[in-house]
């Protein structure tokens, strides 16, 4: 067993003498540029060395994170595996839906407030046809925030999701959020110009499909965010379960951010498109 490393050792001590006659026979400006050579070979030895090392220690790290947050998730579901019908019901899951409850109260006060000054400035047809698209852009927008805090949540558990990634993971969730809000604006302006097309009754309403359409792509969008962001912050900021709290709070803040789209923006864009003349007054 000895033998092979007599060989290699043999081996190096001929290098160096190679090296050691090579200067000897050859002129200063050569041998200097032996001596930087070989230094530098031992240097960059040295920093492949403390390379290997940096990336094995960051491995060992991350190996450690994500086997701690399937810990968690696993110690979660195994206790609310263990639970009866009472103590999955109560009490977080019973106070989450009444923070929801709190919170979709300025709903009702935003389209209650909002509808009189609408209706006497856009009439009572379209603010019939207005109100018509607020559950359908509500429902869009919520599958979006849904689609979004469950692909967050997994990510979470199976840490693709963590702290040092957060940003990035945030920013391709925002684009591809923008990128839905864009596509799904279109389709719902294709459908509300086609339902004014269609309705003999009023005149074909230009403005008032491009205002569905842009209070779509502004709830979508407000949707994906909230449902990234939700199971971020109650993982790793209130450390509590995601699966029971995001949900009905990211809900809430949609239903929200839908019904201000539809009630107001909508209303101001509706209005500059009646004063240049795309919609009818």
């Amino acid at each position: 067993m000895a033998q092979p490393v007599q060989v290699a050792s043999v081996a190096s001590e001929a290098r160096a003498e190679a090296v050691v006659d090579l200067e000897v026979g050859e002129p200063e400006p050569v041998q200097q540029a032996l001596r930087e050579l070989s230094i530098g070979r031992r240097t960059s030895s040295g920093n492949i060395g403390r390379r290997t090392m940096s990336l094995t220690s960051a491995g060992i790290a991350r190996g450690r994170e994500d086997e701690e947050t399937e810990s968690d998730a696993e110690d979660v579901a195994e206790r609310y595996a263990s639970m009866g019908i009472w103590g999955r019901a109560c009490p977080e899951r019973y106070f989450a839906l009444l923070v929801t409850l709190a919170i979709e109260t300025p709903v009702s006060l935003l389209v209650g407030e909002g509808s009189g000054p609408l209706v006497d400035r856009i009439g009572l047809d379209r603010y019939t046809l207005f109100m018509a698209f607020l559950p359908l852009t509500s429902a869009i927008s919520g599958n979006v925030g849904l689609q979004a805090s469950t692909l967050t949540t997994r990510a979470i558990t199976t840490g693709h999701c963590t702290t040092k990634n957060l940003f990035k993971w945030f920013c391709k969730e925002l684009g591809a959020a923008v990128v839905l809000a864009w596509g799904c604006g279109l389709a719902v302006f294709l459908l509300a110009f086609i339902w004014t097309a269609v309705d003999k009754s009023t005149a074909t309403d230009t403005g008032f499909a491009i205002t569905v359409g842009l209070a779509q792509v502004f709830s979508i969008t407000v949707a994906g965010i909230t449902g990234t962001l939700a199971p971020v912050l109650f993982s790793f900021v209130l450390k509590r379960d995601s699966g029971k709290w995001s949900g009905p709070l990211e809900t809430a803040v949609q239903d929200i951010a839908g019904t201000f789209a539809v009630v107001y923006v909508a209303q101001w864009i509706l209005l500059f498109f009646i004063q240049v003349g795309v919609s009818p007054a």
